[in-house]
């Protein structure tokens, strides 16, 4: 089958000091400004055309569908200079994802942003939400999760009748005691008298109260957020741990939440990366009918 038209794609430079640099796929039909434009974030180092690739399928395939769509490297990422302040990635990252919306704002009307991201582009994600009311749709992979019952049931309970399982962890704890043990996991491994260390990447999840107050906003504004996991993300393990972790948030309509086991953290699977895009571009599309429905609730 052969895939829609997509619209003019072009680099563009832009922020205050012009030091960020993406990628804009123009909506390949023309479309009001009250259409949300559709802005892709980093995840970790990967640079503006996301793991795999996928950035830049969804762009040309949302493209097709009438959005126009921003993928961009956050400063020190990709092509984008670095920054010559003191801000943290944290703090720069909302900065820099708010100009690329004003960048939009200017040079297409928009006034309403959908934001997608992947892990640390995720969480940057949610973080420019709550900051910026223009931002009206979330889409977010492998996004903070927080172990529930559900979870810890599925996790733990089939081990606690597996008696191979029972062995083992008898065994370790005998090594621990004798002092034989040794974490091959962790230890520095040695070749040719040159010492290498695994680099290691740190993602800390905020407070779920935090979240949850967050959350707790973004369904008063109406947001209408699409969250999906992969089995690549130890803390989730089963789809509708996310409403259960939040269970006093009442969000209705406005969340699709879908879990890909299967799948690893950065989409490696041509089939996972093909279900993202198609569900992605089908939850876009429904995205403005869906959001006449629930307007009269916002606060």
């Amino acid at each position: 089958m052969t895939a829609a038209p997509y619209g003019k794609e072009k680099g563009v430079r832009f922020g205050t000091t012009a030091s960020l640099v993406g990628v804009l796929t123009e909506a390949a039909s023309p479309v009001s400004s009250d259409r949300p434009a559709v802005l892709f974030l980093n995840s970790g180092i990967l640079h503006r055309v996301g793991t795999c690739r996928l950035h830049v399928r969804l762009a040309r395939a949302l493209s097709a569908s009438g959005f126009h769509c921003l993928r961009f490297d956050f400063s020190g990422i990709g092509d984008s200079d670095q920054r010559r302040d003191s801000l943290s990635f944290e703090e720069s990252a909302v900065v820099e994802t708010r100009e690329a919306m004003d960048y939009l704002a200017k040079t297409k009307g928009s006034k309403r942003f959908i934001l997608m991201g992947l892990c640390s582009g995720a969480d940057m994600a949610h973080d420019t939400a709550a900051a910026d009311t223009r931002v009206t749709g979330l889409v977010l992979l492998d996004a903070w999760a927080y172990k529930t019952l559900g979870y810890k049931l599925r996790r733990y309970g089939p081990k606690l009748l597996d008696l191979g399982a029972w062995r083992n962890s008898l065994r370790l704890r005998w090594r621990h005691f004798r002092g034989t043990y040794v974490d091959r996991r962790t230890s520095v491994e040695k070749a040719e008298g040159v010492e290498y260390d695994v680099p290691k990447y740190v993602r800390v999840f905020p407070p779920r109260e935090r979240v949850a107050n967050d959350i707790q906003g973004f369904v008063a504004r109406g947001i209408q957020m699409y969250y999906l996991w992969t089995g690549g993300l130890e803390e989730y393990n089963h789809s509708g741990q996310h409403r259960a972790t939040f269970r006093d948030v009442r969000f209705g309509s406005l969340l699709r939440e879908e879990h890909l086991p299967d799948a690893t953290h950065i989409l490696t699977g041509l089939s996972h990366q093909e279900y993202v895009v198609r569900n992605v571009v089908q939850w876009a599309e429904q995205f403005n009918e869906a959001e006449r429905q629930v307007a009269p609730e916002r606060v």
